[in-house]
């Protein structure tokens, strides 16, 4: 995303918390290959869409994930998991 370009993931690890399906890019569930398929196939067919998914990636990447950002929200973790 930060590399503004449109992302396909898996709901697996915490990474589909990042995505906004449709908006940054697209989720699909784990181990379903042929929606996996689907969806990159549309990127690649679509190219209005892969841009316009791919800038506004990389505007939420730079608002949401700042180095203050990611700071801020490691400690948060650390603090939640401490109490």
């Amino acid at each position: 995303m930060a590399a503004g370009k449109p992302v396909v993931v898996s709901r697996v690890g915490g990474v589909d918390e990042m995505v906004d399906d449709g908006e940054t890019g697209f989720l699909v569930q784990s181990e379903d290959e042929a929606t996996l398929a689907n969806r990159l196939v549309k990127l690649l067919v679509d190219q209005d869409l892969c841009l316009q998914m791919g800038c506004r990636g990389n505007e939420v990447a730079l608002e949401r994930y700042t180095a203050t950002a990611v700071a801020e929200m490691t400690v948060a973790a650390y603090r939640k998991a401490l109490n």
